[in-house]
C-alpha cells in the first residue's frame, strides 16, 4: 500500500513538472504578497482583460491589447460557463464585474456581477508562494481512461496577484498527454498572463 502511494505521489509530481509557468510571459511590476498582505487582492474588477500574453508550445510570446474575442474573461479562466452566459457576457462586457474576497488563510472567493448583482459564484482552496502570487487549488489535474496506457491527463495551473497600479495579474499554465498503449499521441502546452483593471 505505501508503495502504491509512493508511486502514485511520485507520478502527480512528475506531471505538474510537465506545466511550468512560462518566464516569458509575465505582466511587469507585479507586488509580492505574503499572509499578511494577500487581502490586497479583495476588490472588484473589470471582467476583460487589459492585455495578455500568450504562448504556445515552443512559439514566441504574444502580446495581446485588445481581446474582442473575448479569450482571457476573468471570471470564465476561473470556473466553466454555459454558452449562453459566455455570450452575453462577450455582448456585455461593460455590466459585468468579478468581486474577490479572502474568506481565510485557506479559501478565495469569486463572484461573478451583472449590473451590481452576484449571478454566480466559486469558492477556491489556495497556498501563498515565495514568488508572491497565490496559486489556487481546483481540480487542477484531470484524467481520462487509464494515463500514459491508454487515455489522457491534463494539467492545468493558475496563479494569481497584484500590480503597483492594483491591478489583478492572472498566470495560467496547462498542458495535456495523450497516449494509446504507451504511444505517445498528442501532447500539447500553453501559457498565458492577463491583467485586468480593478473598479474598487
Amino acid at each position: 500500500m505505501k508503495d502504491k502511494t509512493f508511486l502514485i505521489l511520485l507520478i502527480v509530481s512528475i506531471l505538474f513538472s510537465c506545466a511550468p509557468f512560462s518566464k516569458k510571459v509575465v505582466i511587469d511590476n507585479q507586488i509580492v504578497l505574503k499572509k499578511e498582505s494577500v487581502s490586497k487582492l479583495n476588490g472588484t474588477y473589470e471582467v476583460g482583460s487589459i492585455k495578455a500574453i500568450r504562448k504556445f508550445e515552443n512559439l514566441q510570446p504574444r502580446l495581446i491589447e485588445n481581446d474582442s474575442l473575448n479569450s482571457f474573461s476573468l471570471f470564465e479562466n476561473l470556473k466553466e460557463t454555459n454558452q449562453e452566459l459566455r455570450e452575453d457576457i462577450k455582448n456585455n462586457i461593460k455590466n459585468y464585474q468579478v468581486k474577490i474576497y479572502i474568506e481565510n488563510d485557506n479559501t478565495i472567493s469569486f463572484s461573478l456581477l451583472k449590473n451590481d448583482i452576484k449571478i454566480d459564484s466559486i469558492k477556491m482552496n489556495y497556498k501563498i508562494r515565495k514568488d508572491g502570487f497565490i496559486y489556487l487549488k481546483n481540480k487542477n489535474f484531470r484524467t481520462e481512461w487509464v494515463p500514459v496506457l491508454c487515455g489522457n491527463f491534463e494539467v492545468d495551473r493558475t496563479k494569481i496577484g497584484i500590480n503597483n497600479d492594483d491591478n489583478l495579474i492572472i498566470s495560467n499554465s496547462y498542458f495535456i498527454y495523450g497516449a494509446i498503449l504507451v504511444i505517445i499521441g498528442d501532447t500539447r502546452k500553453s501559457n498565458f498572463s492577463s491583467e485586468y483593471k480593478r473598479k474598487i
